[in-house]
Protein backbone atom coordinates (compact mmCIF):
# COMPACT_ATOMS: atom_id res chain seq x y z
CA UNK A 1 0.00 0.00 0.00
CA UNK A 2 2.83 2.41 0.87
CA UNK A 3 4.57 1.53 -2.40
CA UNK A 4 1.37 2.20 -4.34
CA UNK A 5 0.94 5.49 -2.44
CA UNK A 6 4.45 6.62 -3.34
CA UNK A 7 3.97 5.65 -6.93
CA UNK A 8 0.64 7.45 -6.94
CA UNK A 9 2.04 10.61 -5.32
CA UNK A 10 5.05 10.56 -7.64
CA UNK A 11 2.65 10.36 -10.54
CA UNK A 12 0.68 13.28 -9.15
CA UNK A 13 3.86 15.33 -8.72
CA UNK A 14 5.04 14.41 -12.22
CA UNK A 15 1.66 15.35 -13.70
CA UNK A 16 1.61 18.63 -11.74
CA UNK A 17 5.10 19.56 -12.98
CA UNK A 18 4.09 18.62 -16.51
CA UNK A 19 0.94 20.77 -16.27
CA UNK A 20 2.91 23.75 -14.92
CA UNK A 21 5.52 23.41 -17.69
CA UNK A 22 2.76 23.16 -20.29
CA UNK A 23 1.02 26.26 -18.92
CA UNK A 24 4.28 28.23 -18.94
CA UNK A 25 4.93 27.08 -22.51
CA UNK A 26 1.44 28.14 -23.60
CA UNK A 27 1.78 31.56 -21.96
CA UNK A 28 5.21 32.19 -23.52
CA UNK A 29 4.07 30.91 -26.91
CA UNK A 30 1.00 33.09 -26.72
CA UNK A 31 3.07 36.16 -25.84
CA UNK A 32 5.45 35.55 -28.74
CA UNK A 33 2.53 34.89 -31.06
CA UNK A 34 0.83 38.12 -30.01
CA UNK A 35 4.04 40.11 -30.36
CA UNK A 36 4.84 38.82 -33.84
CA UNK A 37 1.42 38.21 -35.34
CA UNK A 38 -1.06 40.34 -33.49
CA UNK A 39 1.15 43.40 -33.73
CA UNK A 40 0.40 43.19 -37.44
CA UNK A 41 -3.36 43.11 -37.03
CA UNK A 42 -5.27 45.11 -39.57
CA UNK A 43 -5.22 48.79 -38.79
CA UNK A 44 -7.35 51.27 -40.72
CA UNK A 45 -4.83 54.01 -39.98
CA UNK A 46 -1.88 51.90 -41.18
CA UNK A 47 -3.80 51.12 -44.36
CA UNK A 48 -4.47 54.84 -44.94
CA UNK A 49 -0.79 55.64 -44.38
CA UNK A 50 0.34 52.92 -46.77
CA UNK A 51 -2.10 54.08 -49.46
CA UNK A 52 -0.97 57.67 -49.00
CA UNK A 53 2.71 56.78 -49.44
CA UNK A 54 2.01 54.57 -52.45
CA UNK A 55 -0.13 57.22 -54.13
CA UNK A 56 2.51 59.93 -53.91
CA UNK A 57 5.67 60.42 -55.93
CA UNK A 58 7.08 63.35 -53.93
CA UNK A 59 8.78 61.39 -51.12
CA UNK A 60 6.59 62.71 -48.30
CA UNK A 61 7.75 63.13 -44.70
CA UNK A 62 5.75 61.72 -41.79
CA UNK A 63 4.45 65.22 -41.05
CA UNK A 64 3.27 65.68 -44.63
CA UNK A 65 1.53 62.30 -44.54
CA UNK A 66 -0.13 63.13 -41.22
CA UNK A 67 -1.31 66.55 -42.44
CA UNK A 68 -2.68 65.04 -45.64
CA UNK A 69 -4.58 62.26 -43.85
CA UNK A 70 -6.10 64.40 -41.10
CA UNK A 71 -8.87 65.42 -43.53
CA UNK A 72 -9.92 61.76 -43.68
CA UNK A 73 -8.90 60.73 -40.16
CA UNK A 74 -8.96 63.78 -37.84
CA UNK A 75 -7.75 61.89 -34.76
CA UNK A 76 -4.60 60.59 -36.47
CA UNK A 77 -1.54 61.51 -34.43
CA UNK A 78 1.98 62.12 -35.69
CA UNK A 79 3.24 59.43 -33.28
CA UNK A 80 0.93 56.87 -34.89
CA UNK A 81 2.15 57.88 -38.35
CA UNK A 82 5.79 57.42 -37.27
CA UNK A 83 5.09 54.03 -35.62
CA UNK A 84 3.14 52.74 -38.62
CA UNK A 85 5.73 54.00 -41.09
CA UNK A 86 8.47 52.22 -39.12
CA UNK A 87 6.39 49.03 -39.16
CA UNK A 88 5.78 49.37 -42.91
CA UNK A 89 9.52 49.89 -43.47
CA UNK A 90 10.34 46.83 -41.33
CA UNK A 91 8.01 44.58 -43.34
CA UNK A 92 9.19 45.96 -46.68
CA UNK A 93 6.02 47.72 -47.79
CA UNK A 94 7.65 51.17 -47.71
CA UNK A 95 11.22 52.42 -48.19
CA UNK A 96 12.83 55.08 -46.02
CA UNK A 97 14.88 57.75 -47.78
CA UNK A 98 17.22 59.47 -45.33
CA UNK A 99 18.60 62.90 -46.15
CA UNK A 100 21.19 64.16 -43.63
CA UNK A 101 19.81 67.10 -41.65
CA UNK A 102 16.27 66.54 -42.95
CA UNK A 103 13.28 64.52 -41.81
CA UNK A 104 13.13 61.00 -43.23
CA UNK A 105 11.03 60.67 -46.35
CA UNK A 106 9.15 57.63 -47.57
CA UNK A 107 8.32 55.93 -50.84
CA UNK A 108 6.70 52.73 -51.96
CA UNK A 109 8.87 49.78 -52.96
CA UNK A 110 10.12 50.37 -56.49
CA UNK A 111 12.82 49.19 -58.79
CA UNK A 112 16.28 50.09 -57.59
CA UNK A 113 17.00 53.73 -58.11
CA UNK A 114 18.83 56.57 -56.44
CA UNK A 115 17.69 59.98 -55.28
CA UNK A 116 18.55 63.58 -56.00
CA UNK A 117 17.98 66.01 -53.15
CA UNK A 118 17.52 69.51 -54.55
CA UNK A 119 19.11 72.04 -52.21
CA UNK A 120 17.00 74.82 -53.70
CA UNK A 121 13.43 73.48 -53.56
CA UNK A 122 14.14 70.68 -51.01
CA UNK A 123 12.40 68.11 -53.19
CA UNK A 124 13.62 64.56 -53.60
CA UNK A 125 13.53 63.08 -57.10
CA UNK A 126 14.37 59.68 -58.50
CA UNK A 127 17.42 59.36 -60.68
CA UNK A 128 18.64 56.28 -62.48
CA UNK A 129 22.26 55.25 -62.62
CA UNK A 130 23.18 51.93 -64.17
CA UNK A 131 23.90 49.11 -61.76
CA UNK A 132 27.22 48.48 -63.50
CA UNK A 133 28.41 52.04 -62.83
CA UNK A 134 27.34 51.89 -59.18
CA UNK A 135 28.93 48.49 -58.69
CA UNK A 136 32.19 49.75 -60.25
CA UNK A 137 32.14 52.76 -57.91
CA UNK A 138 31.61 50.57 -54.84
CA UNK A 139 34.15 47.97 -55.98
CA UNK A 140 36.72 50.78 -56.25
CA UNK A 141 36.50 51.29 -52.47
CA UNK A 142 39.23 49.13 -50.91
CA UNK A 143 38.90 47.20 -47.69
CA UNK A 144 35.10 47.18 -47.47
CA UNK A 145 32.53 44.44 -47.83
CA UNK A 146 29.30 46.21 -48.79
CA UNK A 147 26.05 44.56 -47.80
CA UNK A 148 23.71 47.20 -49.18
CA UNK A 149 23.93 50.72 -50.46
CA UNK A 150 21.87 53.70 -51.50
CA UNK A 151 23.02 56.82 -53.23
CA UNK A 152 21.69 60.32 -52.69
CA UNK A 153 23.02 63.07 -54.89
CA UNK A 154 22.85 66.62 -53.54
CA UNK A 155 22.46 69.47 -56.00
CA UNK A 156 19.83 71.14 -58.14
CA UNK A 157 16.91 69.51 -59.92
CA UNK A 158 16.37 70.35 -63.57
CA UNK A 159 13.77 73.03 -62.79
CA UNK A 160 15.93 74.82 -60.23
CA UNK A 161 19.02 74.49 -62.44
CA UNK A 162 17.09 76.13 -65.32
CA UNK A 163 15.95 78.98 -63.01
CA UNK A 164 19.53 79.47 -61.78
CA UNK A 165 20.85 79.52 -65.35
CA UNK A 166 18.20 82.04 -66.36
CA UNK A 167 19.12 84.33 -63.45
CA UNK A 168 22.81 84.17 -64.42
CA UNK A 169 22.00 85.06 -68.04
CA UNK A 170 19.98 88.10 -66.86
CA UNK A 171 22.98 89.39 -64.96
Amino acid sequence: EIAQCLVGSEMCIRDSVYNVKWKIFRVLSSALYEKEIFSMRYSHQRELILREVLSRSDYPTAEQICTSLRAVCPRLSLGTVYRDLNTLVDIGKVRRVSIPGEADRFEGPQEDHQQLYCRSCQKVKSIHISDAKLKALIDACPDIVPEDYSLTVFGLCDECAAKAAQKTEEL
